[in-house]
């Protein structure tokens, strides 16, 4: 059994858990699982890491090669959130909140505020939702929205990335 094993190893399969980088600190953390092959192996991250394990990096995506014993390899991609407070864009009495956000997302205008509309892409650049806002607290339902980091674009061009739980 155990010469099988090594001549006809299972597949690479890389999994890991992530955790996200919070106000704008480079604090999340990527921690690799790696299954079949012949160890050890040997990691290779797009950030030039060589562990399994990778702490405080900046949020972003991260790929890695992973290469056994032998010379197999595998290869995945996982992304950093950053989580970020409460802040209201750039110049405009606008307040975008909770993000993240877990099924409600709010945009708070000002009376000063000239944004109408508002539209929510995935980052395959797909529209999701559309609103037309008014002046005031606005409510947009997130509920049945898959989980993931989205763009939030105004009617004059600004948007916010927005992560919905």
């Amino acid at each position: 059994m155990v010469e099988d094993s090594l001549l006809n190893p299972e597949p690479l399969a890389i999994a890991a858990q992530t955790s996200s980088s919070t106000d704008h600190t480079p604090n999340g953390s990527i921690s690799l699982s790696v299954t079949g092959g012949i160890a050890p192996y040997n990691y290779e991250w797009s950030n030039n890491a060589t562990t399994a394990f990778i702490s405080d990096p900046a949020p972003g995506d991260f790929s890695i090669t992973v290469t056994d014993a032998v010379g197999c390899t595998s290869a995945a991609n996982f992304f950093v959130d950053g989580v970020t407070s409460v802040q209201p864009l750039e110049e405009e009495k606008i307040l975008v909140y909770p993000n993240p956000n877990y099924g409600k997302l709010y945009v708070d205008l000002s009376s000063k505020a000239k944004k109408n509309k508002v539209t929510l892409y995935d980052m395959m650049g797909q529209k999701v939702i559309e609103r037309s806002l008014q002046y005031g607290q606005n409510i947009i339902y997130t509920k049945n929205i898959k989980s993931g980091n989205y763009l939030l674009r105004f009617n004059d061009g600004r948007s916010q990335r927005v992560v919905i739980r």
